[in-house]
Parts: structure tokens; C-alpha cells; sequence
């Protein structure tokens, strides 16, 4: 399991908490990734999880790199009606360039990816199946209100053609 742009974790950490056998956090914020390994030893996982200081697109190029699944969770591009300054490491193009690398590794057998984001915000081939979720209501601040309130509603997951279907509906919902 690759969880890329780990931020704090959250993702990785679950995937080990339900049997991943190893997952490999990966991000550019050296606090984040601090917090990551104190989390990870914390709930007893140090021996299944590396995390490792990098930008994703560099990471990616190393020809030893090749994982199963992939998780992508960039910083909201410029598209997706953000405010700027809200990540430590912000970059308004990032989640395009990660986009075009999920589309052209989409088809690969090899790589289960989920690329995540707002509505609107990737334009993904057809053979991707999306997932629309709500956030919870602190997503973003202590109490969910302003900008934050209305865009937990437009979370989305987009999840490439080789990704399992467990059950049909588990991770679709009818979309317009």
C-alpha cells in the first residue's frame, strides 16, 4: 500500500489497522511525517510501515517503486475553488500532474489507484468508477462552518479500472 501525500496518515494507518501487510507513507512535510511515525509505533505498526521524505512525482521514478495500490491524495488544484495557502507545502498544479499520472498508469494490471479530490476538479477517462462522499462536519475547522460546510459535500474518490469490486454498490452511488 502507497499512501502519497500522506499528510497525517490517516489512510495508511487504517489500511494497517485492517491487514496491510506493509504501507509506505510518503510526503515533502517532515513534521507530517514525524507524526506519522509516532502513530504508527504508537499502535504497534513500526515493523509494516516505512515513511520516507520525498516529493511523490520523484518517489515515483524510482525504478524499484511498485505497489499494488496506490493511494493519492494531492493538495486541491487551483480547479477545485480553494483558498490558497492551505496546505504547509502548497501548490495549485500538483493535483494536475498527479491526475495525468494516474490516468496513464490507470490501465495498468499492476496498480490499483484511488485518486482523490472535489467534484469537478479531475476529468477522469470513463472506465474510472467515482465514489462521492460527505466529509465529516469538522472537515477543515473546529466547527465546520463557512467555505468548509459547503465543500465536504464535494469530496470524490476515483478509482482506476483495476480496482476490486467487492460488492457493486459498496463504493458507487448514482452519479448525473
Amino acid at each position: 500500500f502507497l499512501d502519497l501525500y500522506a499528510g497525517a496518515g490517516g489512510i495508511g494507518i487504517e489500511a494497517l489497522s485492517r491487514g496491510a501487510a506493509h504501507v509506505t507513507f510518503v510526503d515533502v512535510s517532515k513534521d507530517s511525517l514525524a507524526v506519522i511515525k509516532q502513530n504508527v509505533e504508537q499502535m504497534g505498526f513500526g515493523d509494516r510501515a516505512e515513511v520516507v521524505l520525498s516529493k511523490a512525482e520523484v518517489f515515483l521514478k524510482k525504478p524499484s517503486v511498485s505497489f499494488n495500490l496506490v493511494f493519492l491524495d494531492p493538495p486541491y488544484a487551483d480547479s477545485a475553488g480553494r483558498t490558497t495557502n492551505l496546505y504547509n507545502q502548497d501548490n495549485l498544479d500538483v493535483a494536475h500532474d498527479v491526475r495525468r499520472w494516474a490516468i496513464a498508469n490507470g490501465d495498468n494490471p499492476r496498480y490499483r489507484i484511488v485518486l482523490c479530490g472535489y467534484e469537478g476538479e479531475h476529468d477522469m477517462p470513463g472506465n474510472w468508477r467515482k465514489h462521492a462522499y460527505s466529509a465529516s462536519k469538522a472537515y477543515g475547522t473546529a466547527n465546520g462552518g463557512g467555505l468548509n460546510a459547503e465543500n465536504r459535500h464535494k469530496e470524490r474518490l476515483w478509482f482506476s479500472p483495476a480496482c476490486l469490486r467487492v460488492r457493486p454498490t459498496l463504493f458507487e452511488e448514482a452519479m448525473p
